[in-house]
């Protein structure tokens, strides 16, 4: 426990001198000229995810095999360096005290308030967490002591109950007196929302995900910090080939989860998840700043950005971010570049740019392209609106060629792992379905693809749409009436990243439209961007009294979805589901030991999580090492690829049919260890459903 407490602190220590580091630097640059020093320093702390993980990716390009001390020491070292030596702390000072007089004009109109507020969110988080760990937490304890006491304790219990729900009444009573009651309703919301989320990091915190993917990324994390080699990172050409699918998006969160990696082994930690998972935390909580900090830009208004949380916390399967999704660091890459271009055409208008500035175009725009191949589509629609702004405002063509350049050679070197794949293998992404073309489990696959339909949208999603959506084309016309520039030229920045969701990029030959509606996670891109331009509908004053009536009117339905949902997020992600999840991570666990104890090694399997208990290097059967035995037809292939792989044992499923849609019964290599006595069957009784395939042939 010390060392896991100790390996919070070297993250903590590192993370926050980077992010002070970067806001220095963004500062001193003027990146962020429209933005005060205070919330530059803020996006320069919530963009430490990326620079973090370029860090590690750059030293590991130079200085392959040195050892974690050194991948942890220099990026802090050159951090304190630059915040100390160079006097920049003066900066830092003048920071601190802009990010306190922010704070102090966010709550300025509940100054007096702000700590019940607090203090009433803390006490619905306590009590939610009560019921959250212990559902019968009523039947257990509140009824025993209840029974215990007698019928003047419950009075006076009775009693004190209603004095509290008096006082209550008596303040909400002020509030709507000294007009503050709408604005501490957001807050409170905001706190306990807020709250409730950071709580659920924190349980998750030592939580073994069972998703494919996140132990891709925690096996190449491994790897990673084993080697210290960003040339090979997932394409290794020694023994790890095949024991991981290549992966189509760019390193840099690979690189990130190792930092996780390099920090527990420095402390001694045997188990990092710990640790990778706080790294997924803070990224989640870096996304959330940038989120509040667009539509706070936007509207020009502290309450937009609350209320954008609100309606974005409407679709509860954002949690995907806690439990170890890369989503939240895809967004943060792409509300980097939004925030950075949306200063950026303001200095290009006013003639006011540096040469320097549109270094930080192609910069962020890697970023974008590491954090996720999607991001493309929605990078092309948000330049697609910078250069009808340019030639609106009428700005040199020159320029506008010139940031056209900048962001095709970031996106050209955010994409070159694609180019790789492609080179290597003729095509664009590294599916795994390659392997089993003209087998019978494509079959499986096109069935399992066409029994996928959409999962219904849940009435407050529908509602956040609908908000969004208004809220963009009123913010748009508005700001045209207006002749608000400001406005307008942000307005059609999210409206070009919503293009993509219309179809009209489809002629690509990819239907990305309806990936994004399909996908519970890609739903999240155009939900994010129609919760940013809902808040400014939600949070801006109108003139006409029924137009303000409608909005309080839409204000209190966001009420109470906010607590629906949140009651719903605690039933369908209670700590049982954190409890069975971490039951299967231990029963996988207990099934890598028993074939370690079996075999010396050569273990082949379908599934990634199970992969990433296995000990050495287990190989994957998706990964085109394998695809001889995937493919084989006859007894002679089977064995002869058997034999080439040096296949000591398969794990697999015991009815055949794995997670990952395809059905290995169907294949004829299955017909053949079931029945050949050249293998051993050893069927798991710990739960995992597998079985053991043992070949007594191979030599260990």
């Amino acid at each position: 426990m010390l060392s896991v407490f100790l390996g919070f602190i070297l993250f903590a220590i590192r993370t926050i001198a980077i992010g002070i580091a970067l806001g220095i630097l963004f500062i001193k640059l003027r990146l962020f000229s429209k933005m005060s020093n205070g919330q530059v320093m803020i996006i320069g702390l919530a963009s430490t995810p990326m620079f973090i993980s370029l860090a590690n990716y750059l030293l590991g390009l130079i200085f392959i095999g040195w050892s974690n001390y050194f991948f942890y020491l220099v990026p802090l070292v050159g951090s304190i360096v630059w915040i100390v030596l160079f006097r920049n702390y003066i900066i830092l000072i003048s920071a601190v005290k802009d990010i306190y007089a922010y704070f102090m004009r966010i709550i300025s109109n509940i100054r007096k308030w702000f700590l019940l507020d607090l203090l009433l969110s803390l006490c619905i988080i306590f009590i939610a967490t009560l019921f959250y760990n212990n559902p019968k937490f009523v039947e257990n304890y509140v009824k025993p002591m209840f029974g215990s006491y007698n019928m003047i304790g419950i009075l006076f219990g009775l009693a004190f109950l209603i004095c509290i729900v008096l006082s209550l009444v008596v303040i909400a009573k002020k509030m709507l007196n000294d007009g503050t009651f709408e604005t501490n309703i957001f807050v409170l919301l905001f706190l306990i929302m807020s709250g409730w989320t950071l709580f659920f990091g924190m349980s998750y915190n030592s939580f073994h995900d069972g998703d494919p993917d996140h132990a891709h990324y925690q096996l190449e994390a491994r790897y990673f910090s084993q080697t210290k080699n960003s040339w090979e990172i997932d394409n290794y050409k020694d023994e790890r080939y095949g024991s991981s699918m290549r992966d189509d998006h760019g390193p840099l969160w690979i690189t990130f989860i190792a930092d996780g990696q390099l920090i527990s082994e420095i402390v001694g930690i045997k188990d990092p998840v710990r640790i990778c998972n706080l790294g997924i935390l803070e990224t989640f909580c870096c996304f959330y700043f940038l989120m509040f900090f667009s539509a706070s830009y936007i509207s020009h208004s502290n309450k937009a950005g609350i209320l954008t949380i609100l309606l974005f916390e409407l679709y509860k399967k954002y949690v995907y971010m806690i439990f170890g999704s890369r989503d939240a660091f895809r967004f943060v890459g792409l509300l980097l570049l939004f925030l950075y271009v949306g200063n950026f055409i303001f200095d290009v208008i006013e003639k006011k740019e540096k040469k320097y500035q549109y270094l930080f175009i192609i910069l962020f725009c890697y970023f974008s392209m590491n954090g996720h191949a999607g991001n493309s589509f929605i990078m092309l629609g948000l330049f697609i609106a910078v250069s009808v702004m340019l030639i609106l405002y009428k700005v040199q063509i020159s320029k506008l060629i010139f940031c056209g350049i900048c962001t095709f050679i970031g996106t050209a070197i955010g994409s070159i792992k694609t180019l790789q794949i492609y080179i290597d293998t003729g095509n664009l992404s590294a599916d795994s379905k390659i392997n089993f073309i003209g087998t019978p489990i494509m079959d499986s696959i096109k069935k399992a693809e066409e029994q996928r339909v959409f999962a219904p949208y849940s009435l407050p999603v529908v509602f956040s749409i609908i908000i969004g959506i208004t809220g963009l084309i009123t913010l748009i016309i508005v700001s045209i009436k207006h002749k608000n520039k400001r406005m307008l030229v942000l307005g059609l920045l999210v409206a070009g990243m919503l293009l993509p969701m219309t179809g009209i990029m489809n002629w690509v030959g990819y239907n990305v439209s309806l990936y994004f509606y399909q996908n519970d996670r890609y739903r999240l891109y155009f939900l994010m961007l129609l919760s940013i331009s809902g808040s400014w509908l939600l949070s801006h004053s109108y003139s006409l009294s029924k137009v303000n009536l409608i909005k309080k009117l839409l204000i209190i339905i966001l009420i109470i979805f906010s607590a629906t949902v949140g009651y719903s997020k605690i039933s369908n992600y209670d700590h049982h589901h954190m409890e069975s999840s971490n039951i299967e991570s231990r029963v996988f666990q207990e099934l890598a030991d028993k074939v370690d104890l079996l075999t010396d090694g050569d273990v082949f399997t379908n599934n990634q999580v199970i992969l990433y208990y296995l000990h050495g290097t287990p190989k994957l059967l998706v990964h085109p090492y394998c695809m001889d035995l995937i493919q084989a037809k006859t007894n002679y292939e089977i064995e002869k690829a058997l034999d080439d792989l040096h296949v000591a044992a398969l794990l697999l499923p015991t009815t055949g049919y794995g997670i990952d849609a395809r059905d290995y019964s169907t294949l004829p290599f299955w017909y053949y260890i079931n029945s050949s006595e050249t293998f051993e069957k050893i069927e798991d009784t710990g739960g995992s459903k597998y079985t053991i395939y043992i070949n007594t042939k191979a030599t260990h």
